[in-house]
């Protein structure tokens, strides 16, 4: 295999990765691999990997291995990432947000384990990733052009997805698998005092730590009681795209059922828009919440059933809920909202967040797979979609999302 290692710099390396590189590009050579090394000397990463992507493809080289200045990978990571032979594999690193106090963490999220070495990630660091040049060459052709680039919030104040996690969702749009490798862990040149480092270093057996049930198992009142308990009021979860979108499709002055409604975040953003809110959760400890904290009558219990009369309320809402439940429970589930709203309103992520990638899923739709659904039940769904990006306190999100707006009742 021919490989180029590039290197995004300011202006020098550690000694360190200098070693490292000595020490791979030998054993990589022993192996019958052609290594060649570039370094492009930029203060703007975007351009300087975007840089390295065009010398790359302007090369005879195969593959493109992608080191990070201040990333120093173990020994024998690069003969370990040309025989993984993935269109895309990464090693991992730890970064430490001391803005937000987060503990150490990979950078990646989303990782699943599959063999026990090699797992799948949502996303992953470009500061240690091989990928083969058809990745590249795919996306020239596509309108994911260039590779690298940040996704700014409306105001362009910051980044809502950093370059590279930006790659990787370009990458997975078009099919492929972004793999990691949890054999090469690298060691990330950040200082940290002994103090911060000491509070907040996890186990080395719960960085990756296998959960054995399925992900149905994981949407019983138990799991979602922990959710709560953990994240209430100030959870992670608020949609601000899609939640303002519901507000205003629904107007004033109605009767509002929402389904799946968490803590209330939802729910309080329709009641302070003048209309009467309830909601409906298998979490006691959600429900609780809500009451105490923003005073919505709200039901405890396991959809299905809903324990409402027919045509109770004027809308039922179900916000990232239906991706919860199996094929054929999502459809009772709308069964259900359909018998006891005049109309009704989902979210869901539009073909992301598969099973596979979220550990909460059971199901993915995308607007046709939405629509077939619902319309088995309304008679008329008008689909909407859009990315609904926020920032929350560890990270900043970017989903892809399906909004249907549904009325009236199919005929039988």
């Amino acid at each position: 295999m021919k490989v180029l290692v590039a290197i995004p710099t300011l202006n020098t390396i550690s000694a360190q990765l200098a070693g490292f590189l000595l020490s791979d590009i030998g054993q990589a050579f022993a192996k019958g691999h052609r290594v060649s090394i570039s370094f492009e000397m930029r203060d703007d990463i975007c351009r300087a990997r975007n840089n390295i992507v065009k010398t790359f493809l302007n090369s005879d080289n195969d593959l493109l291995f992608m080191l990070d200045a201040d990333v120093i990978p173990p020994a024998g990571t690069t003969n370990a990432l040309i025989e993984a032979n993935k269109p895309i594999v990464a090693g991992i690193y730890f970064r430490f947000d001391s803005q937000n106090k987060s503990p150490i963490v990979p950078v990646l999220n989303g990782f699943k384990d599959i063999d026990g070495r090699y797992g799948m990630a949502t996303r992953a660091g470009a500061g240690c990733m091989m990928i083969q040049r058809e990745v590249f060459m795919r996306l020239r052709d596509t309108a994911h052009n260039p590779p690298f680039s940040h996704v700014y919030d409306q105001d362009g104040a910051g980044f809502i997805l950093s370059e590279d996690w930006h790659f990787c969702e370009m990458a997975r749009e078009i099919g492929y698998d972004i793999v990691v490798d949890t054999h090469i862990i690298c060691s990330h040149a950040k200082s940290l005092s002994p103090e911060v480092l000491m509070q907040y270093l996890p186990k080395p057996s719960e960085i990756f730590k296998e959960q054995p049930i399925s992900n149905e198992a994981r949407n019983d009142k138990i799991y979602w009681d922990r959710i709560w308990e953990r994240e209430g009021s100030n959870t992670w979860r608020q949609y601000p795209t899609a939640f303002n979108r519901i507000c205003e499709i629904i107007g004033t002055g109605k009767t509002v059922l929402d389904v799946g409604c968490g803590v209330g975040i939802l729910a309080k953003k329709i009641k302070d828009a003048g209309n009467h809110a309830f909601g409906f959760d298998i979490s006691e400890t959600a429900i609780k919440e809500m009451d105490a904290k923003f005073g919505i009558c709200s039901v405890a219990g396991k959809v299905p059933p809903i324990p409402w009369e027919d045509k109770a309320f004027d809308w039922t809402v179900a916000t990232e809920f239906l991706e919860h439940f199996s094929p054929e429970e999502a459809d009772e589930v709308v069964k259900e909202m359909a018998r006891v709203g005049h109309n009704s309103i989902f979210t869901t992520p539009n073909n992301t967040l598969t099973p596979k990638e979220c550990e909460e899923h059971c199901n993915t739709f995308t607007p046709d797979t939405l629509r077939a659904l619902l319309e088995r039940h309304y008679e008329k769904v008008e689909i909407e979609t859009f990315t609904d990006a926020f920032t929350t306190a560890s990270e900043s999100i970017s989903l892809p999302t399906i909004l249907a707006v549904c009325k009236g009742k199919a005929n039988p």
